[in-house]
């Protein structure tokens, strides 16, 4: 099974994400803040990480360095935004999928078998 970690910015918003990852049968996690995120990752393995692109405001958004630091090639798949909007470090353009609104089931299975989950 797919193991996936679902970045949230709050209970309500993880909780809509969690019905949609439960249709698509996805073993998950879900981590509302940074230390949490970081925990999860340094333990445990994850084919791939949700994000929404509301959580990525500036180039201090902590994902896409930790990932890059530690060197692990986990794609990222944000959701919603656009590419050109995402301000990214050097070096996270090879790890980044985008998968843009509307959020759906079929869609994100696609997104989801293209990154290789």
């Amino acid at each position: 099974m797919r193991r996936v970690l679902l970045v949230a910015r709050d209970k309500q918003h993880a909780v809509r994400l969690r019905n949609l990852l439960e249709e698509l049968e996805l073993e998950f996690e879900i981590a509302i803040g940074e230390e949490i995120g970081k925990g999860i990752l340094s333990e445990r393995y994850m084919d791939a990480v949700l994000v929404d692109a509301s959580m990525i405001r500036s180039e201090n958004f902590w994902l896409f360095s930790f990932l890059l630091n530690r060197r692990l090639p986990i794609p990222v798949v944000i959701l919603g935004g656009e590419g050109r909007d995402i301000p990214l470090p050097e070096g996270a353009e090879e790890q980044l999928r985008i998968y843009t609104a509307p959020i759906d089931p079929q869609r994100l299975e696609t997104v989801l078998a293209c990154a290789k989950v």
